[in-house]
């Protein structure tokens, strides 16, 4: 179950984050062409930081039982003149390191004075950051598609070289790191001698009673890694074990 689990959160993160990396690729590459359209054949001019202030933003609850709540954005003002026109418009951007009366160099566009783009690398390229958060969740996804894989690969290594054991059941436990629905995953818990092993999530089927024996597959050359084998007609054995050989 814990191969599915990580399957499953790849395959959704993966599609996650192809999604939003091409939307917001999409974005990206807009606003990058509107800078350079403006930019090869606007105006340079210095305009100058006229107003900064504070703006609330409210955002509602769903219903009388959740209150509103509310958030503030920087807002930075400027000035500027161009041809004998004097244009007061808001800021795409904005630092802490700004101040009233600050100059900021920006190119207006020639057939509307009241778009422009700022000067500069960071107020240029900016938006490249933006299908890296796509990329972020593609990342995630690949990392629990090899996880997955290389725990499928190993349990299978398992099953054809593993040793077996007919180990006592001692019950379950609740495995709170991994969780489904936000319950925790029930694992199988299992003693042969000094071992004591920890099956992954189990279902119905593979619940044992204290007392039972299952049949765990143990590496030859590490004892700490084994597979339980649920692949019998069932894993539930007789009082006796079989001997060992």
């Amino acid at each position: 179950m814990v191969v599915r689990v990580f399957k499953i959160l790849g395959l959704i993160f993966f599609a996650i984050g192809m999604i939003v990396s091409v939307v917001l690729g999409i974005v990206s590459a807009n606003i990058i062409n509107n800078h350079n359209r403006i930019a090869q054949d606007g105006i340079p001019v210095t305009a100058t930081i006229a107003e900064i202030g504070l703006r609330r933003n409210i955002s509602s609850g769903f219903d009388d039982d959740f209150a509103s709540s509310s958030t503030y954005s920087m807002t930075v003002i400027i000035e500027y003149t161009v041809g004998g026109t004097t244009v007061r418009a808001p800021l795409n951007w904005s630092s802490s390191n700004m101040r009233v009366g600050q100059n900021i160099e920006i190119i207006v566009s020639r057939t509307n004075l009241h778009e422009f783009v700022s000067v500069g690398f960071w107020q240029q390229y900016w938006s490249l950051v933006l299908p890296g958060i796509g990329m972020i969740f593609v990342v995630l996804g690949a990392i629990f598609l090899i996880v997955a894989r290389r725990k499928h690969s190993n349990k299978q290594w398992l099953f054809e070289h593993g040793k077996p054991v007919w180990a006592t059941v001692q019950g379950t436990e609740e495995n709170w790191n991994v969780r489904i629905n936000g319950r925790p995953m029930t694992v199988l818990v299992a003693t042969y001698g000094a071992m004591r092993f920890v099956s992954d999530g189990i279902k119905n089927r593979d619940l044992a009673n204290i007392g039972q024996h299952v049949k765990v597959l143990i590496h030859p050359d590490n004892p700490d890694r084994y597979a339980f084998d649920f692949h019998d007609e069932s894993p539930l054995r007789p009082s006796d074990p079989p001997e060992q050989t």
